[in-house]
């Protein structure tokens, strides 16, 4: 039984490699996928859209504001000009950042101890709310 567990796993890591490097044989740069597909989408394709409604159409409109047409940065941070993995998870637009909003990249903008800078920044309150509620305090 172990056996089997065994090749179903390096059978599934080479199907999952050979995935990935299928999209790395790609002979275009970071500035030339940027360019393509603008803010956190030029690295981060098929990322699909968490709500549909007001609330992500307000977080969109948003987003263009910082170069991120699909409104990421406003919750997670981040970088959405940056060409690197590593430049686009470092800080935070200037503007957003004075706007109370994330000064560096969230990969979890739901986190209880973040979330005056993620979900609070529109939702008054919210943070303390989550602070205090129940499934936190327990």
């Amino acid at each position: 039984m172990k056996y089997l567990k065994f090749v179903a796993a390096a059978f599934l890591l080479t199907v999952s490699s050979g995935a990935y490097a299928q999209k790395l044989d790609k002979d275009e740069t970071g500035a030339e996928i940027a360019q393509a597909e603008p803010g956190c989408l030029s690295c981060h394709a098929g990322i699909e859209q968490f709500t549909d409604g007001p609330m992500i159409e307000q977080i969109q409109e948003m987003g263009e504001e910082f170069g991120d047409p699909r409104g990421c940065v406003i919750c997670h941070g981040g970088n959405p000009s940056a060409t690197t993995a590593e430049d686009a998870h470092k800080g935070s637009p200037a503007d957003l950042v004075e706007a109370a909003g994330p000064h560096t990249f969230y990969p979890d903008p739901g986190a209880v101890w973040i979330a005056d800078k993620s979900c609070g920044q529109c939702h008054d309150g919210y943070a303390e709310r989550v602070k205090k509620s129940l499934m936190n305090t327990e």
